[in-house]
């Protein structure tokens, strides 16, 4: 992904045109999970939760722009910097869990459930931050950024029991597009893979 950046010599100008990351950062949720299990080891079930999702990218290149009072142009560009930059992105959502699936029994002892369903995610926070590091000066910047109000998924989980401890691994895919205001065109959707520990009550 490629990352663009502009600086008034002010600091007062700031924008990233691309700040979604492939790169994952610190991200954690906790859930609390009903399910029901049929005679036929079919499942049905609700999760709800809370989850904070972050990613990283490390931007490739900065333009300072110095202002000239003499033109009608606001800026000119000056020359290309080179600098450590990166930026962290990070989305906190409330989210709804609904899921389907089925009850195997692969290892003695062991219980295996496999589950389709969607995530009905509604951002309560999002945030921007990113560190600039240049041969002449260090600084942290949070310049504000849209948050999108819902992120719909699809997911699928596979849970392993021993008794009352699970372990399980998700992914899920996005179907909201992060960048439907982009005057680029560009396409954006979430994308997560999930490694949890389950207690069951």
């Amino acid at each position: 992904i490629y990352s663009y950046s502009q600086f008034g010599n002010n600091g007062s100008y700031w924008y990233l045109n691309k700040p979604y990351g492939q790169s994952s950062a610190f991200s954690y949720g906790i859930d609390f999970q009903v399910q029901r299990i049929t005679k036929h080891h079919f499942i049905y079930g609700l999760q709800v939760g809370y989850e904070s999702l972050s990613s990283r990218i490390k931007i490739k290149n900065i333009i300072l722009y110095d202002h000239n009072p003499y033109s009608m142009a606001a800026y000119l560009p000056g020359s290309d910097v080179a600098a450590d930059l990166r930026t962290t992105l990070s989305f906190k959502y409330l989210t709804l869990h609904p899921f389907l699936g089925a009850r195997m029994k692969i290892i003695n002892g062991i219980n295996t459930d496999i589950a389709l369903g969607a995530d009905l995610a509604f951002c309560l926070n999002s945030k921007e931050r990113v560190k600039v590091t240049t041969d002449n000066w260090h600084s942290t910047i949070t310049p504000e950024i849209g948050k999108p109000n819902f992120d719909s998924r699809l997911r699928i989980d596979l849970t392993n029991y021993y008794k009352k401890i699970g372990i399980t691994l998700g992914y899920s895919y996005g179907l909201t597009n992060y960048q439907a205001s982009s005057v680029y065109g560009d396409k954006v959707y979430s994308q997560m893979f999930r490694i949890g520990l389950i207690f069951r009550l």
